[in-house]
Formats: C-alpha cells, structure tokens, sequence
C-alpha cells in the first residue's frame, strides 16, 4: 500500500518492529497543512504565495481575515469648504460597523432602502451668502445675480454688476443708486447719492424713463417782486413737508 501527500495534507508513516521480528506496527499520520491569511494596510487581504498555495486555512483564520479587512472612507471639497472643525484623517471601515449619512444645516435627508436622497431644506436660513467671484491679482471678476421669481411670473432680480434691483413684472422697474441734484441747500455744481428707477416709456417701449425718489431735504425756491439773480436773501427756500406762509391784503 503507497501513501502520499495529498492536497493541503502530509503523510507521515513509521514503522515500528517489535522484538524478534514477530511483529510489525505500522502508523499512519496524516498531518494537515495549515496556512495563514493577513490583511495589508489597504484593507485587502493580501495575496498568498506559491508556498501557501496548497494549505488549509482554518476557520478561526478565515473568520479574523473577513472581520480585519476593511474599505476606507474620507472627506474633501470639489469647489465648496470643509466645516470647522472637520476631521482631515481617513477612517476605517470594517465588517459589520455601520456608516452613518447626515443631514446638516438646511439640507434634509431621506432614506429608500439603500438610497439616499439630499435636498435643500424648504426653510432656508443662511448667515452669510456670496453669488459672483472677486477679481484679484489681475484677474476678471465675475458679476453675481440672484433671481426671486414669483407664482405669477413677477420677480426681483439682484445685480451685483451695477448693484441693482430689478423689479420684474406688469410694470417692471429698475431701482438703483446714482449721483443726483445735491438738494434744496446745495450750491450749483454739487451732487448726492439719490435713489433713481428706471421704466419704460408706456408710449415707446424702446425708451426708458429716468426718474429720483425726493426726500424730506428736498424742496422748492419761491421769490417775490424783490427777487435778484445770485442774491439768495432774495430767495425763500422750503423743504418738503414745511409751511410756507403768504400775508397780503386785497383791495
């Protein structure tokens, strides 16, 4: 009879005589090949070599092996910021821990089985918001906007190219700042920031319509039969919302 080593197994005979030759004992040993599995620092269990090939892995072993290996998982930024306070190190994920996705600030999370849906919160509340990019070390700006539409088809338009708004609708209106008559005590030459609105000409859509928004510094000039050119005692001067009292008598 032949013994032989077999897949994953070593056979081990002896032969042991007993005196005066009356009496063989023959053993058999069949002595398993017993190989091992470890895991590499990038969670994969790591290949085995031609040596380990042909031996048996223990079931201990399998069972470390598949509770060691793991998948890695991280944070970055694709043109956002990280949080403050936001760690920069991988983190190792092994069998059976859990993962758990969460919804920060204005946005809402939904579940489906194993999808996962992020949204915008409905109730929007931001501190601080930046639309358009700032042209710095000789390079262009970009102009921001920002759009509100209305139900009806009006809508407010923000622009951050002449720091505008538009008003957007039946009778539509562009409303901004510009230098304008310095007012009821300015002198000839002097201007102020007044805030002007722009609309179509209802007659000639092509044309626009300029017009200042007056306050309460403005006003008008009234003279008598006295009045001299450049003489401002000459002058009466009342602003808005001031009285302006005239005494005489019929005859």
């Amino acid at each position: 009879m032949i013994y032989a080593n077999g897949t994953g197994t070593t056979a081990e005979v002896t032969n042991k005589v007993e005196e005066k030759g009356i009496k063989d004992t023959l053993t058999v040993k069949f002595n398993v090949n017993i190989g091992n599995s470890t895991v590499g620092n990038d969670g994969k269990a790591k290949p085995t070599t031609d040596q380990d090939n042909n031996k048996i892995a223990m079931l201990t072993d399998i069972t470390k092996t598949i509770n060691d290996t793991f998948w890695k998982v991280t944070s970055g930024t694709d043109g956002g910021s990280e949080a403050e306070g936001s760690q920069k190190s991988e983190q190792q994920i092994k069998a059976g821990d859990m993962v758990s996705l969460k919804a920060g600030k204005n946005l809402t999370i939904k579940k489906d089985g194993a999808n996962f849906t992020f949204a915008l919160s409905d109730a929007f509340k931001i501190d601080n918001f930046n639309v358009g990019e700032k042209g710095a070390d000789g390079k262009p700006g970009e102009d921001g906007k920002i759009s509100v539409d209305g139900k009806d088809g009006s809508s407010v338009v923000l622009n951050g190219k002449d720091a505008s708004i538009g008003l957007n609708g039946k009778d539509g209106v562009m409303i901004k700042s510009a230098d304008g008559p310095a007012g009821l005590d300015g002198k000839a030459g002097e201007y102020k920031t007044r805030i002007v609105y722009e609309r179509k000409d209802p007659k000639d859509p092509s044309k626009t319509i300029t017009e200042e928004v007056a306050t309460l510094e403005d006003g008008q000039q009234y003279s008598a039969d006295n009045y001299a050119e450049k003489d401002d005692n000459t002058v009466i001067k009342k602003k808005l919302n001031q009285r302006l009292e005239i005494k005489g008598g019929g005859q």
